[in-house]
C-alpha cells in the first residue's frame, strides 16, 4: 500500500532530466533521512516519514553518502563537481571552500578514449581521454573491515563517462575537510571496457566494497542524444545503442578473504542489536541503530546509557568511541536522551563523542537550559576544531544573551 508522506507545490514531481530528480534517501547518523537537490529531509516517526524543510538544502545530484560521524557528501554531475557540500550539515546552510580540493582533483585519468562525452572536444585530452569529471555519481565512504585499513574512511565516486572510480583521501585541516586523489594522475579503478558504466559504490555487510555497473552502451539521457546531436553521431558510429539490459555487480575483495556471517537483523532482538553498535563494519552499526529505532523498543535504553558512559553493558569489551556515538544517537532516536547523559558525553575523551553530544543537545539549547549552556561555555576552549565548530552551529538555535555571548567568544577567539 502506498501513501503520500509529503507534498508541496514547490517541490512536486517533475519531468526534468534524471539528474534533476531527487535521489539519495540516506539515513544519516543523526536519524534524519537526507536526499539530493531539494531542501528537505525526512524522519521516521510513528510508522511514517515526517518532512522537515531546511534553510537552502544541500543540492547535489546522483548520489549521497555519509561517514562515521554523520558528515554528508554530495556531488554534482551537471556542475562537473565530484564532491561538494561536505563541510557542514545542510540544515545549517551551505558551505564550500575554494581550496577544499586542489584544481587537479577535478581532472580524471581514464585508460580508454572517451568519444561519447556531452562536452565534446573541450572535455578531451589530445589522446582522446576524458580530462574532467562530467558524470560524478554513486559516491560512498568506505567503512568496511575486510579490505586493507588504509581504505577505511576514503571517499569513492564514479564517473561512468570516463569509465573510472576515483578514490580520495580526506584530511581534517583545522576543522576544514580537504580531499586529494589517492594516486598521482591515476584512478582507483579504470576500465578499458567501453561498456563499463559504474554508477554506485557501497560498503557491504561482509565488509567488502560493492560496485554497481550499468554495463550499458549509452549513459546519457535522451535530451542529449537526439538525431543530429554530437553524441548521437558517436553512438551510431560505435554501435553503443546495441548494448542494453546487462548490468553487473562487482565485489572487491582482498587476498585471503574469508566469508563473513550474513546479517539477520530483522530477526534479532533489540538487546542483540545493541551489540552491533560496536561492530568494526559501519554497515552493521548503521543498520543496528536504524532497526532499534524502527522497533521503538525502549527496553534497551539502560544498556545504551551504559555504553555512552564507557561501560561494557552487553558488549564483549569496553565500548569504542564509535559505539558511544551510535549509542548516543540511538537514544536520541528513541526520544530517550536526557541532559545528564549529554553532560557526561561532553566530557568524553574522544572529540567526536563530544561533538555528537553538542549536536544532540540542540533541543536543550532551544529551551534555554542554563545548566547546559554553562557546560557549553566551557567547550569554547575545546582542543578540537570540530567540537568548537559544532558548538557555534548549535548555538544558532538560541538568540538569548548567554548563548550569543558564547558565540561571540567562539568567533573572537578563533579568527
Amino acid at each position: 500500500q502506498k501513501r503520500i508522506v509529503y507534498e508541496n507545490s514547490t517541490y512536486s514531481a517533475n519531468d526534468a532530466n534524471m539528474e534533476h530528480q531527487r535521489s539519495g534517501l540516506d539515513w544519516n547518523l543523526d536519524n534524519w533521512i537526507y536526499m539530493t537537490y531539494e531542501p528537505i529531509r525526512f524522519r521516521f516517526a510513528n510508522g511514517i516519514l515526517k518532512a522537515d524543510t531546511m534553510i537552502n538544502g544541500a543540492g547535489g545530484q546522483w548520489g549521497l553518502t555519509h561517514d562515521n560521524y554523520g558528515r554528508l557528501f554530495y556531488s554534482s554531475a551537471g556542475g562537473e563537481v565530484p564532491i561538494q557540500r561536505f563541510q557542514i550539515n545542510p540544515k545549517y546552510g551551505s558551505l564550500d571552500f575554494k581550496d577544499q580540493y586542489d584544481p587537479e582533483f577535478v581532472g580524471v585519468w581514464p585508460v580508454i578514449s572517451t568519444p561519447d562525452v556531452q562536452g565534446g572536444l573541450p572535455r578531451l585530452r589530445p589522446d582522446s581521454t576524458l580530462n574532467h569529471f562530467t558524470a560524478s555519481c554513486g559516491q560512498s565512504i568506505f567503512r568496511g573491515n575486510a579490505l586493507p585499513a588504509d581504505l577505511i574512511g576514503d571517499y569513492l565516486v564514479c564517473d561512468p563517462v570516463g569509465r573510472i572510480i576515483r578514490r580520495a583521501k580526506l584530511s581534517n585541516l583545522k576543522g576544514k575537510t580537504v580531499t586529494k586523489n589517492a594516486y598521482d594522475q591515476q584512478e582507483f579503478i579504470a576500465s578499458s571496457d567501453m561498456n563499463f558504466r559504474p554508477v554506485n559504490t557501497y560498503t557491504g555487510p561482509d565488509g567488502n566494497l560493492y560496485i554497481v555497473d550499468m554495463h550499458r552502451g549509452i549513459i546519457q539521457q535522451g535530451n542529449w542524444t537526439k538525431p543530429g546531436s554530437f553524441l548521437r553521431k558517436v553512438i551510431d558510429r560505435m554501435g553503443l545503442a546495441k548494448n542494453i539490459g546487462h548490468g553487473r555487480i562487482y565485489r572487491l575483495v582482498h587476498d585471503g578473504y574469508k566469508s563473513a556471517p550474513k546479517p539477520r537483523m530483522l530477526e534479532e532482538t533489540p538487546s542483540r542489536l545493541v551489540r552491533y553498535l560496536d561492530h568494526p563494519n559501519g554497515w552493521w552499526r548503521d543498520n543496528a541503530q536504524k532497526q532499534i529505532i524502527v522497533l521503538g523498543d525502549k527496553s534497551v535504553v539502560p544498556m545504551l546509557k551504559q555504553i555512552v558512559m564507557g561501560n561494557r553493558a552487553s558488549l564483549s569489551a569496553k565500548p569504542s568511541h564509535l559505539a558511544r556515538i551510535h549509542a548516543l544517537w540511538t537514544l536520541e532516536g528513541l526520544n530517550s536522551i536526557n541532559k545528564d547523559i549529554l553532560l557526561a558525553a561532553m566530557d568524553d575523551s574522544d572529540a567526536q563523542v563530544r561533538k555528537a553530544a553538542v549536536w544532540i543537545s540542540e533541543n536543550f539549547i532551544r529551551s534555554n537550559d542554563q545548566q547546559l549552556l554553562k557546560k557549553l561555555a566551557s567547550l569554547t576552549t575545546d582542543p578540537s576544531y570540530d567540537v568548537r565548530s559544532q558548538l557555534l552551529f548549535s548555538l544558532s538555535y538560541n538568540q538569548g544573551s548567554m548563548a550569543q555571548e558564547i558565540s561571540r567568544k567562539l568567533i573572537s577567539e578563533n579568527q
